[in-house]
């Protein structure tokens, strides 16, 4: 339908383009001889034309049904060609003319065609710039065209001009002459007709015209390195490294990692690769790999300098000094956020190192470390304890952050709750406190922190009874435990919650979701204006209540976790859909690996601590139980392991997501490996059992990045060698500061506590009212304002005005009816 189409003839199924520039046919109904000169000739002409009809439809003739019709518009003798109505106005327009081909017009724009094409290339002038030679972006965007397929349906970023791939083809193309070493050294291509100094400077100079303009396009500034600052230097803000003109050396390692030979690179970059550590530790070009955010799915690189994503993009060129990760065929996600571990619990077989290195295997780099206090210690106390354990420790791969327990509500666990919100930067707080004006309490104080609070769903005091009465009938096993908590009473606490979070507007977590109850009480809260959100637990994904009943009791007692696993497949069914309907849910693995020995050691289950290993299995178990399943997208994944709980612990955007400014956590997941199989062999936990043994999983984390380095790969953890002052920075960073109000749970509470509260302004009684009103029966008479209810009959002692107009709906003697 266009002039660069005449040569060709189609056939499609939504129109038809038959003899190049002469006849073009539309859906088959509507013809537009486009050749002014055929009207006149005879059908000899399209013969000699240079036209090709594959397969002709049936021939058809229009045949003027008016007068008007007949002058407008005439057919066309001419045999095996459909003639059908046409628009004279329309197609003998100039503009039509241009398009469709046809008349003197078209025949003009034919030959300025054929007259550009034998005239020579013109010269390109910049300024006082003169080549005499083609324009290299022109000439690469013609190449770039004429490579590409048919069939771009594909490819994410057609419609995007690729200004650093082609930037990089320019580059190799002005290098073809090597030195006798073989370093590459920039020099002009070889031209006919060009040679000497001149054609070099000519090329030296369009080199710097087409670098200034592609650091134009792209908003960059380029310095030479005597003009950056000290900072610019030790933290490249670009995407890309800057160029130096006088040597352009790179030696690719076997290990993947580029190094510079001569010249520019990071500043002191050899002292940093000869004590292994510097920045160039914490960077890291993961290339083509498919980035996968909660909101987008597209292809690019991915370039993390200083623990920094400082790159997004089609195609980055990789600086000096950083390591290159390749991540064709596989997903580059944010880093999971565990947000309930026990890591440093007494009778946890795991520490902050051990539990850190499981978390890493399993793509997670952020934990949430619960901090209960430890006989003697307060709130406050344990905070800081968890913080000083990551800071002094030697094993600590991950960020670390913390969530305080309360235990009791009094003014001093009051006290040292604000001084942890403010000077500790801690927002979230698990409340173990059973009663509810307690729990009231505690939520306003919350609410007028900004922090939220997060609560397992179990009503101690009725449990207890309930535990009891196990004991009294002799169950001792890990089957007392789901009997002597009813899935009943686990749906009443959460409506409970739901009901509290209204009255104090305090943002509300629920702990360890694995029923069917606790999930409707919760869906039912949301849909009265709660703010309740669901944790829900690794283990009600992959197992359930049935192996509570196994003969085994070392088995059945490694399913023992803080909310009771539930026997029915509806409870599985309604966790997914809350996953995958709830905003702001996440999935949790309540880490807390227990040995076998000091649960069988207790002498019932009242006493068996609980808790299970899984922070290792979480995103594994999640993307087989839900993506592979078919039951949510990867976005959903993303939202559900990272950036749901970045957000509910005001860590978003600076994590769970991938985006320029974001810190450097990442994982590549592989979810082409055939299957593996999940075990206490192999996993990075101490612990013994695990419930999820025997389990097969179809992806893993290939590589997991923590601010920047790698610390997860090939199947182990990466050694990271530090010392000095580095080594207490890097444990620093480790540390993740939550700090309160974060928007996406404030932002509702905050335009809730605009509307105000209606309050009635009443006049003073006066002293007769109160005279009289000390006197009567104390019985206040309302008078009826509607006038509908009032009668116009007197009973005597009734002071009642009477309404000729009103009409008794119930007089005396009976109803009246509508037929009198």
């Amino acid at each position: 339908m266009f002039p660069f189409l005449a040569p060709f003839s189609y056939d499609l199924k939504s129109y038809r383009i038959v003899g190049g520039n002469r006849h073009v046919e539309l859906q088959h109904w509507i013809s537009f001889p486009v050749a002014e000169e055929l009207r006149s000739s005879s059908s000899n002409s399209l013969k000699n034309s240079e036209s090709i009809t594959p397969s002709p439809p049936p021939s058809r003739t229009s045949t003027p049904r008016s007068r008007s019709d007949s002058r407008r518009s005439t057919p066309l003798p001419v045999p095996d060609v459909p003639v059908v109505k046409r628009n004279r106005g329309f197609e003998t327009s100039s503009a039509m003319k241009e398009i469709f081909g046809g008349g003197p017009d078209f025949t003009a724009w034919e030959r300025r065609q054929k007259e550009q094409a034998n005239q020579p290339p013109e010269e390109v002038t910049t300024g006082s710039r003169r080549f005499g030679r083609k324009n290299l972006f022109e000439k690469e965007r013609i190449q770039t065209l004429s490579d590409l397929p048919v069939n771009q349906s594909d490819s994410i970023f057609s419609n995007i001009p690729d200004h650093d791939r082609i930037y990089e083809k320019c580059q190799k193309k002005v290098r073809k002459q090597t030195s006798p070493e073989g370093e590459c050294q920039p020099g002009p291509e070889k031209f006919e007709g060009e040679e000497g100094e001149d054609t070099v400077d000519s090329w030296e100079r369009e080199i710097v015209v087409v670098e200034e303009e592609i650091k134009e396009k792209l908003g960059l500034d380029r310095k030479s390195s005597s003009e950056k600052s000290e900072e610019e230097e030790n933290i490249l803000h670009q995407p890309g490294p800057e160029i130096d003109e006088e040597s352009e050396g790179r030696d690719e390692s076997a290990d993947g990692q580029s190094t510079r030979e001569a010249g520019g690179g990071i500043e002191n970059a050899e002292e940093a690769s000869a004590s292994g550590s510097g920045e160039e530790e914490m960077s890291v070009l993961i290339k083509g790999a498919q980035v996968v955010n909660d909101d987008s799915i597209f292809v690019a690189d991915v370039l993390v300098q200083g623990g920094v994503i400082t790159a997004v993009a089609p195609s980055v060129e990789c600086p000096p000094g950083v390591r290159v990760v390749e991540g064709e065929g596989k997903i580059l996600m944010p880093a999971g956020i565990d947000v309930h571990t026990h890591f440093t619990a007494p009778n946890s077989a795991d520490d902050l190192g051990r539990g850190s290195k499981a978390a890493v295997a399993g793509g997670t780099a952020t934990v949430v470390e619960t901090a209960w206090p430890r006989e003697g210690e307060g709130l406050l106390d344990a905070i800081r304890r968890i913080k000083k354990g990551v800071i002094d420790g030697n094993e600590v791969v991950c960020n670390v952050g913390v969530s305080g327990v309360i235990q009791k509500w009094d003014e001093n666990t009051k006290s040292q709750m604000e001084r942890a919100v403010k000077d500790e930067n801690v927002n979230s707080f698990i409340v173990d406190v059973d009663e509810d004006d307690q729990l009231y309490q505690v939520l306003s104080t919350a609410r007028s922190l900004g922090v939220h609070v997060r609560v397992l769903p179990e009503r101690k005091c009725i449990v207890k009874l309930l535990e009891a009465k196990m004991l009294d009938v002799g169950i001792f096993g890990p089957e007392g435990f789901l009997q002597s908590r009813p899935e009943e009473l686990e749906g009443e606490k959460v409506t409970s919650l739901a009901v509290l979070s209204k009255l104090t507007n305090c943002p509300i977590s629920v702990l360890q979701l694995s029923s069917a109850e606790a999930s409707r009480a919760l869906q039912e809260g949301r849909t009265s204006s709660a703010l309740i959100h669901a944790e829900v637990a690794t283990a009600a994904l992959a197992t359930d209540g049935t192996h509570y009943f196994n003969k085994c009791a070392a088995h059945a007692a490694s399913h023992l976790t803080d909310a009771p696993l539930r026997p029915e497949a509806a409870s599985g069914a309604a966790v997914m859909h809350v996953l995958a309907n709830c905003p702001l849910s996440v999935v949790a693995s309540g880490h807390r690996a227990i040995p076998s020995a000091q649960r069988l050691k207790q002498k019932d289950f009242t006493k068996m601590p609980r808790g299970i290993a899984a922070a290792e299995e979480r995103m594994a178990v999640l993307w087989e139980k839900a993506v592979r399943g078919g039951r949510i997208d990867a976005m959903r994944f993303v939202a559900l392991t990272s950036s749901n709980a970045a957000k509910i612990f005001n860590l978003y955007p600076k994590k769970g997501r991938i985006a320029v400014g974001a810190d450097g956590d990442l994982v590549l997941w592989d979810v082409t490996i055939p299957k593996r199989t999940l075990g206490v062999k192999g996993a990075q936990s101490a612990a013994d059992t695990t419930p999820f043994e025997g389990m097969n999983v179809h992806s893993r984390a290939s590589v997991t990045i923590v601010g920047g380095r790698v610390v997860w790969a090939d199947g182990g953890v990466q050694p990271v060698q530090l010392g000095g002052k580095e080594a207490a920075t890097v444990k620093a960073r480790l540390v993740v500061e939550t700090r309160a109000n974060s928007p996406y749970l404030y932002g509702v509470v905050q335009q809730r506590e605009k509307i105000p509260l209606e309050k009635v302004d009443r006049d003073p009684p006066s002293s007769h009212q109160q005279e009289n009103g000390s006197s009567s029966s104390g019985i206040n008479r309302v008078t009826v304002k509607n006038k509908n209810l009032e009668s116009n009959i007197s009973f005597g002692g009734d002071s009642t005005p009477r309404g000729s107009a009103v009409r008794s709906r119930n007089p005396p003697g009976g109803r009246t009816t509508g037929l009198w």
